[in-house]
C-alpha cells in the first residue's frame, strides 16, 4: 500500500540519465529508446494510455500497482493497458518472484495486464505478480485479459519458474488469460491460471 509522503506526477517520461521512478504516484509513464529504468513501488493508474510503456532494453519493473487503486483492492484502469513492450524492449523483468517485487496488475483495459509486443523480444522474465488479481490475492480484480505475447520476435520469453515464488496468479480476467499469438521459445513453468474468460 501506499501512504501520503508520495509524490504525484502527471507527466513522467523516464530517461537513462536518470532512469530511477521510485515512489511516486504517476501517470503516463513511458520508458523510451535507450537504456533501461527502474520502476519501483509506484501507484501506475488511471491513464488514459498504458501504466508503463516500455521502449528500452534493461528495465526492471517491481513492487508497482498498475490499474488499481491505492489499496490494490479495486480497479483504476489504464486505457491502454497495464505493461506494454514497445520497440526495442529487451530482458525485461516484470517482478522478480518476491514479496517486496510482485506487481499487482489490474483493472487494464485495452491490451489488458502485461502486452509484450516489441519486435526484438528477447529475455524478459514475469515472475511472482498478480495479474487479475488483488493485493490480498484473492480479490478479482479483471484486466482485458492478463497476458498477450504478440511480438514475433518474442525469443527466450520465461513466465513463472521453477520456484513456488515465482508462481504468477493470472486469473478472473475478461478474455485470456494468457495469449500466446506469436514468437518462439516463450516458457511458461508454475504459474496458477483460472477463472478467466477465454482459454489459456
Amino acid at each position: 500500500a501506499f501512504d501520503n509522503g508520495v509524490d504525484a506526477v502527471s507527466h513522467l517520461e523516464a530517461h537513462a540519465a536518470s532512469p530511477h521512478a521510485v515512489h511516486l504516484i504517476v501517470t503516463d509513464l513511458r520508458l523510451p529508446r535507450g537504456s533501461g529504468a527502474d520502476v519501483i513501488d509506484n501507484l501506475l493508474s488511471g491513464n488514459l494510455a498504458a501504466g508503463v510503456y516500455i521502449a528500452s532494453a534493461g528495465t526492471t519493473i517491481l513492487g508497482n500497482f498498475i490499474g488499481v487503486d491505492v489499496v490494490g483492492l479495486n480497479p483504476m484502469p489504464n486505457g491502454r493497458g497495464g505493461v506494454v513492450s514497445g520497440f526495442a524492449s529487451t530482458g525485461t523483468v516484470i517482478g522478480d518472484g518476491s514479496i517486496a517485487g510482485r506487481n499487482v496488475i489490474g483493472g487494464n483495459l485495452d491490451e489488458g495486464g502485461i502486452t509484450l509486443g516489441s519486435a526484438t523480444e528477447l529475455g524478459t522474465t514475469v515472475r511472482g505478480n498478480y495479474v487479475g488479481v488483488g493485493a490480498d490475492g484473492t480479490t478479482p480484480v479483471g484486466n482485458r485479459r492478463g497476458m498477450w505475447v504478440v511480438s514475433g520476435g518474442a525469443t527466450n520469453i520465461a513466465i513463472g519458474g521453477n520456484n513456488a515464488s515465482d508462481r504468477n496468479v493470472i486469473a478472473h480476467n475478461t478474455d485470456e488469460g494468457v495469449r500466446l499469438e506469436f514468437g518462439t521459445g516463450v516458457r511458461m513453468v508454475g504459474n496458477s491460471i483460472f477463472d478467466n474468460g477465454g482459454p489459456g
